[in-house]
C-alpha cells in the first residue's frame, strides 16, 4: 500500500492529536479546562501549509489551537500578522496568538490586526509578571512575591536568578545588568537587591 506524504502526515496528525484528547479526558480537574486542544508552535514557512496543518488538527477533534506567529528561523523579527489572520479565518475553533506580546497594548493590538480569539505571551510574562494585570514594568512586590516563592520552594539559583534577570531587565542599565548577571549565588543575589534597590 503506498500512502502519500500528505495522508502520512495527517495520519501521524490524528494519532496524536486522539492520543493527547484521551490523556486530557482521563486526567484530573485541570485538565477540563483546556480540552482537546494542540500548540502548534510556529507558522511554516508557507502559510499555506500553516492553514492546512491547522484545518487537519481541527478535523482531527482539537477545541482550539496556539499558534506562534513566527517561523522557527525568524526568531527576532516580528510575527507574521497575515499568516494569524489566515489561520483564524480559516478555522471554526479558537486561536490564541503568540509572540510579539510585551504589554496588554500589544495584545489588544494582535487581537484586533488578526481577529484571534485569546493571546499568550512567553518572554512578555517573564519580563514582567503583572503585565496582564494592566502593569508597563514589574511592581516591587511582583519581585518580592518571587523571591517568597523561590526560596519557600528551593527553586535552583539558576531558575531563580534567570526570573529575576527577566523581571529587572527593563529598570537595569546595561552596566548593572552586566554586574548582576554575574552573581553566582543567592546570597550575592539577595544582597544585590537589598543594596541597589531596598528588596529584601
Amino acid at each position: 500500500m503506498n500512502i502519500s506524504e500528505s495522508a502520512l502526515r495527517c495520519r501521524v496528525i490524528r494519532y496524536h492529536v486522539l492520543t493527547l484528547v484521551g490523556l486530557v479526558r482521563n486526567s484530573g480537574p485541570l485538565w477540563t479546562y483546556l480540552p482537546e486542544a494542540i500548540d502548534l508552535p510556529r507558522v511554516a514557512s508557507v502559510c499555506i501549509e500553516t492553514v492546512d496543518l491547522c484545518q487537519k488538527a481541527e478535523k482531527a477533534g482539537v477545541s482550539w489551537i496556539a499558534v506562534h506567529g513566527r517561523t522557527v528561523d525568524q526568531r527576532c523579527e516580528p510575527v507574521n500578522v497575515e499568516a494569524l489572520r489566515l489561520v483564524t479565518d480559516s478555522l471554526t475553533v479558537p486561536v490564541i496568538a503568540n509572540g510579539d506580546i510585551r504589554s496588554v497594548e500589544d495584545a489588544k493590538r494582535i487581537q484586533e490586526v488578526t481577529g484571534v480569539n485569546g493571546v499568550m505571551a512567553a518572554r512578555g510574562i517573564l519580563q514582567n509578571p503583572a503585565m496582564y494585570a494592566g502593569y508597563d514594568a514589574t511592581p516591587v512586590q511582583c519581585v518580592r512575591d518571587w523571591l517568597d516563592i523561590a526560596l519557600s520552594q528551593g527553586l535552583s539559583f539558576t531558575t531563580f536568578h534567570h526570573h529575576l534577570m527577566y523581571m529587572l531587565e527593563k529598570v537595569m542599565s546595561r552596566s548593572e545588568r552586566r554586574l548582576f548577571n554575574s552573581l553566582s549565588s543567592i546570597t550575592a543575589v539577595l544582597d544585590y537587591l537589598r543594596e541597589y534597590y531596598g528588596i529584601g
